[in-house]
């Protein structure tokens, strides 16, 4: 390799590795960690006294700065020769260096600890702020971010910048990198890493050497989990008086991961989620100026003030509705609505002073008023059912995130890469970057992966010689997660094929294709073809389903203990079939509830697909039902009982097919 310059902070320059008596570099490696460490550490030995201190730095391999940030480690070795042992630190650890205070543009600052109400956005210019009151003006920009992000009120205590960086990057999920010019240093935040297109395995040509497994952490697994959202915003009748968001249509259900389950055993868990509840995000279109206090929001899609048969629909009696503020100045501030006017679509708002003691919203002051375009939430009310909807969607789609990181152990890999493979094939003289994925293969360790590259060594003076450390992120079947109520679940599993998630996937056909086989292997399949117009299905006990969109093609009737007969009795011209009392072998059809009540009741598909549902099964009590899509997904919606023999369900996102379990 060609000599490695060390600079000065005034610009001086002098090699590293003379092949001269003063002296050479023995070892040299660079360590990246994601989200994590960023030094080149180098270990040089030499006969005379060498000169290395703090603000030293070194620019190889194209790559940003590595600067001494602490002072050398000394010693002599047994041929009496100094050996030292340098850090080469990233840009990054510039950060670590300034405290993370109040700072506007101005470098006007007066605390450290305080609390901010931003997106990442304000978070970050901050940051910049404080690294330009430490570097000089200018010195550090803000080159990409996330844009229109959460707003959150967070708390900082006496933090440098670096831990401030980190700790956004947790909290909203991105990672960071660092650029620079010759005039500046650039902050990136983002997703980072690119796919690729290495497939690693062992043999000759293949690029691995060795590959070794550890587990990441012990904590248990979770595969049976608990999900719940916020409080805010729910009836007090919510399903069964709960006092939190929570999924499935009656019963607190939780949501399994069947493979882990199967592969684990059962391991318990819950999760709370207090960003996730039912809001809507409203947008001010216009303002008064006259008033400071009132704005118009001309999509507001529901009358706050409505009610029936006395009672209000969305405000809670006893308490005041309130509106905070997502973005602009007012952004985290919470006020009470004084006032709304549904045909104006206007908001009156009442003023009140932060800690501070400043008058919110101002009457004067452009900093603290309302502007066009902020956007704000309503809390302290009820939502109306298509918000409760839609977060129920969300939670869930939160809840099978988290299994999908925590259902299964976390590993990581360890790989030793064949040096003139990555040599061979690199395309750049710096191969990898963490966050970048790659395949693996192994059959002994049961890996064909493509995996993120969460940590890298390599060898500064064998600049392709590198050691990967990569973790394994689960990607589970979607096909493989329900929300069950007890163990007859299983049975429905099997025998919908639903157990092997490849043939969920790739086995469920067309409608037409099942409709065309339905003749020929009816009493093998119990399926029964009742026209696509079919608004009714009556069965000879009295059961029946209705769908209020109509369309339904056929039925599965896969809990009964006896085979379903093809006569069919059209009793009228509403389309209404009627199952005859008993089939042709005498077995009375679905009238043994408490054999019912013990396995997956109804499946059925249609054309088109249908939210709304009721279902009349004159038991006289109340009954549990569940709903399952054609894929073997749970479905969530809200479930009313109309009476004792008969409820209604309305599903969140309408399907074709529905597997419904019923039970008492």
């Amino acid at each position: 390799m060609e000599q490695i310059l060390i600079y000065k902070p005034n610009g001086d320059s002098e090699a590293i590795n003379s092949n001269s008596p003063i002296g050479g570099i023995k070892e040299a490696t660079h360590r990246k960690v994601l989200l994590g460490e960023d030094v080149i550490t180098m270990t040089v030995e030499s006969a005379i006294a060498r000169n290395f201190g703090i603000g030293d730095y070194i620019k190889i391999l194209d790559l940003p700065t590595y600067k001494i940030n602490q002072i050398p480690v000394v010693r002599k070795n047994a041929a009496r020769n100094l050996v030292y042992d340098l850090v080469f630190e990233g840009l990054q650890y510039d950060l670590g260096r300034v405290s993370y205070r109040n700072t506007d543009i101005s470098s006007f600052n007066n605390s450290s600890d305080f609390s901010l109400i931003g997106d990442i956005e304000m978070f970050l210019n901050v940051l910049i702020n404080n690294a330009n009151r430490v570097f000089g003006a200018d010195k550090w920009a803000l080159a990409t971010f996330p844009e229109n992000t959460e707003t959150k009120n967070l708390l900082f205590n006496n933090e440098n910048c670096l831990s401030v960086l980190q700790r956004l990057c947790d909290e909203y999920k991105y990672q960071f990198t660092i650029t620079e010019t010759p005039l500046q240093k650039l902050l990136h935040v983002r997703e980072v890493g690119e796919a690729l297109e290495y497939n690693f395995m062992y043999g000759q040509g293949k690029g691995l050497y060795s590959l070794s497994r550890e587990n990441v952490d012990s904590k248990n697994i979770v595969n049976t989990l608990w999900a719940y959202g916020s409080t805010k915003n729910l009836p007090a009748t919510y399903k069964d008086n709960s006092p939190r968001l929570r999924l499935g249509l009656d019963e607190d259900l939780p949501i399994l991961e069947v493979t882990s389950r199967t592969a684990y055993g059962i391991f318990e868990g819950s999760v709370t989620f207090e960003e996730v509840y039912p809001h809507r995000t409203g947008v001010v279109s216009a303002i008064n100026t006259e008033n400071r206090f009132e704005f118009v929001d001309s999509a507001m899609d529901f009358d706050l003030n409505a009610s029936s048969g006395g009672n209000t629909l969305y405000l809670i009696p006893g308490n005041v509705a309130k509106i905070i503020f997502q973005t602009g100045n007012l952004a985290g501030y919470e006020f009470e609505i004084e006032k709304y006017v549904h045909s104006t679509k206007k908001f009156t708002l009442k003023q009140n002073k932060d800690p501070k003691g400043i008058d919110m919203p101002s009457a004067t002051e452009s900093a603290f008023q309302i502007a066009t375009g902020d956007t704000y939430v309503i809390v302290d009310i009820v939502m109306p059912q298509s918000y409760i909807n839609a977060a129920e969607s969300e939670l869930e789609a939160k809840a099978l995130e988290y299994l999908e990181n925590n259902s299964v152990p976390t590993v990581k890999y360890s790989l030793e890469l064949d040096e003139f493979f990555i040599k061979s094939t690199a395309e750049t003289l710096n191969v990898f970057e963490v966050g970048d994925t790659v395949n693996i293969e192994d059959v002994a360790l049961n890996i064909n992966s493509r995996i993120r590259i969460i940590e890298y060594t390599r060898d500064v003076l064998r600049p392709y010689k590198y050691s990967l450390v990569i973790k394994d992120t689960p990607q589970n079947n979607a096909a493989r997660r329900f929300i069950v109520q007890n163990n007859y679940i299983r049975d429905f599993m099997k025998l919908q094929g639903l157990d092997d998630p490849t043939k969920a996937l790739t086995n469920w056909r067309s409608d037409t294709q099942i409709l065309s086989e339905i003749p020929r292997h009816l009493n093998e399949t119990k399926q029964l073809p009742i026209g696509s117009k079919s608004e009714k299905i009556t069965l000879g006990n009295g059961d029946s389903i209705t769908s209020f969109l109509g369309g339904v093609e056929m039925t599965n009737v896969i809990g009964g203990r006896a085979k379903i007969g093809t006569d069919l009795l059209q009793s009228n011209t509403d389309y209404t079939f009627k199952f005859p009392d008993a089939n042709p072998d005498g077995i009375t059809v679905l009238n043994d509830w408490n054999y019912i009540v013990s396995k997956p009741t109804f499946f059925f598909q249609q054309d088109t697909p249908a939210s709304t549902w009721t279902i009349i099964h004159g038991i006289g009590k109340k009954v549990i039902c569940q709903a399952f899509n054609i894929s073997g997904e749970q479905v969530f919606g809200k479930i009313q009982h109309i009476s004792d023999n008969e409820l209604h369900i309305t599903f969140n996102t309408p399907e074709t097919g529905y597997a419904l379990l019923m039970g008492i």
